[in-house]
């Protein structure tokens, strides 16, 4: 019997070192994070403004930041919120309390994730969710839905996606190399590819 017993705890802990064996070298072959299948999941607005909080350089004040097709110049202010004209000129010559920051961001966030749900056709996890309103919420619309990062995750290929995320850049001065924006990518990919 002790015989039996003992042949079969060493039967039994082959199995599990072999079947882990197996995952290790699943993994290694093909050089990719395997993504376990996402499901949906919604991320809180202090989860957006914490992340985004981070990534963005707050200000007070309007401050240029960029042009439009046009060659206007567009202003921003806050957390990234684009001072929209008409409508938003008050705006321009003051500054802003804490307060109307996170108004400012909230109304803009709420679009984004709005914008975001509407072009998405996979299930996302927290962190995959997280990531993408990020890079949306600083690239814009029109990037965001023409680039082929969206393109390849709404065909399902999450690994793909993660590794298009750190090439994923656009700035507002002729496409120039941008340090911060490469970090900033280098980031939300990062948090993409953390499981939940």
């Amino acid at each position: 019997m002790g015989s039996l017993s003992g042949a079969l705890l060493v039967y039994v802990l082959s199995r599990v070192f072999q079947k882990k064996e197996n995952q290790q070298n699943e993994g290694v072959n093909t050089g990719i994070p395997i993504f376990p299948s996402p499901v949906k999941s919604d991320v809180n607005y202090e989860d957006y403004y914490s992340w985004i909080r981070l990534k963005e350089n707050v200000t007070y004040f309007a401050k240029r930041d960029g042009q439009d097709k046009n060659g206007n110049p567009l202003y921003s202010i806050g957390m990234g919120h684009q001072i929209q004209i008409p409508g938003e000129e008050y705006l321009l010559n003051r500054t802003i309390s804490e307060n109307e920051v996170r108004q400012l961001f909230k109304k803009d966030i709420e679009k984004v994730v709005q914008d975001v749900n509407s072009v998405v056709r996979v299930p996302l996890n927290a962190n995959q969710k997280l990531a993408l309103v990020s890079i949306r919420y600083n690239v814009g619309p029109n990037y965001f839905r023409s680039g082929k990062l969206l393109s390849t995750l709404n065909s399902g290929n999450y690994a793909g996606t993660a590794a298009i995320i750190q090439n994923f850049i656009v700035t507002s001065d002729g496409g120039r190399f941008n340090l911060g924006l490469q970090n900033r990518r280098k980031s939300e990919q990062a948090l993409f590819m953390r499981p939940v």
